[in-house]
C-alpha cells in the first residue's frame, strides 16, 4: 500500500511530465496580434474596445501595439521591455 508521501510524489511527477501543476497548463497562452490589422481597423474608425474584443486582447495591449513602430523599421527596438529599461530605440541614449 502506498503512503501519502509516495502518492503525492507520484502525482507531482505525472504533472511535471504533462506540463502542469494544478491540472491547468502552466502559464498563460501567448496571444499574437497582427499590428497591421489593428492599424487598419483603427483607420476605419473602430473603437479601441471593439478592436480589443475582436482580437481577444485588452484595450491597453491593442493601444500599445498600435503605437509601436512597424517591425520592418531599421531603428526600431524589437524588445519593448529593453527599450523601456535601457532607453533605446526611441531616440534615448544611455
Amino acid at each position: 500500500m502506498k503512503t501519502v508521501a509516495e502518492h503525492v510524489r507520484a502525482g507531482l511527477e505525472r504533472a511535471r511530465k504533462n506540463g502542469t501543476r494544478t491540472g491547468r497548463p502552466i502559464g498563460r497562452p501567448r496571444v499574437y496580434i497582427d499590428r497591421i490589422e489593428v492599424v487598419e481597423l483603427r483607420s476605419q474608425g473602430v473603437s479601441w474596445r471593439a478592436i480589443a474584443d475582436k482580437l481577444g486582447a485588452g484595450v491597453g495591449t491593442v493601444r500599445r501595439i498600435y503605437q509601436m513602430p512597424p517591425a520592418d523599421s531599421t531603428d526600431a527596438c524589437q524588445n519593448p521591455i529593453a527599450e523601456t529599461l535601457l532607453g533605446i530605440g526611441r531616440g534615448g541614449s544611455r
